[in-house]
């Protein structure tokens, strides 16, 4: 997800028939978490690239 750009609602539409509504839920819960970190992480690496 950091090097890829992923259509992530598509891959949501693709697992949708194979798992449960709560699996689903759970795992987009753990997306959206690690899209976050992504972002944090780039944010901070921003921020000491434009401080040296």
């Amino acid at each position: 997800m950091l090097n890829y750009n992923i259509d992530i609602a598509h891959l949501f539409q693709t697992l949708t028939p194979h798992v449960l509504v709560t699996d689903l839920q759970e795992i987009q819960n753990a997306v959206a978490d690690i899209q976050a970190r992504i972002q944090r992480f780039q944010a901070q690496k921003r921020n000491l690239d434009g401080s040296e």
